[in-house]
């Protein structure tokens, strides 16, 4: 089992964010991360969304799971946690990030809960800072 948290930082008028996740494994092993979007972000909802996304591929990438592992993905944001199961497609990249998701699990032969907890303390530091760092670059 993982236990993934991951956080955004995201300003809704210059559509700039960043996020970051920390992973930990069912034998203490410590994994983490972060990165800016490349693209401009048009709502907060859904940089969440991506920066989930970009957690999982992430820890999948550092940690190579095996086969049939869970990915607990610990998160503060309620309206990505209902885009990626399924349950609120209200915005046209929802969708399409749910199915990338969808399939990078399946790949990997993954399972994935959801759930919501408050924004990890690192998360939450480390994407706040690249998103600013990001913005300040842009102006």
């Amino acid at each position: 089992m993982i236990t993934l948290f991951t956080d955004v930082s995201h300003d809704h008028r210059a559509g700039v964010g960043a996020y970051a996740w920390w992973a930990e494994t069912q034998e203490g092993e410590s994994y983490r991360g972060a990165g800016i979007f490349p693209e401009l972000i048009d709502h907060t909802n859904v940089a969440e969304v991506y920066g989930m996304v970009n957690g999982v591929y992430a820890a999948i990438k550092e940690i190579q799971p095996p086969e049939a592992s869970k990915i607990v993905m610990e998160t503060d944001s309620g309206v990505a946690i209902s885009a990626l199961a399924g349950h609120a497609y209200r915005h046209p990249h929802y969708e399409v990030l749910a199915q990338m998701l969808t399939t990078k699990l399946a790949e990997h032969g993954l399972e994935i809960e959801y759930k919501h907890a408050k924004a990890h303390p690192w998360c939450d530091r480390i994407a706040r800072a690249l998103m600013r760092q990001h913005r300040s670059e842009l102006v």
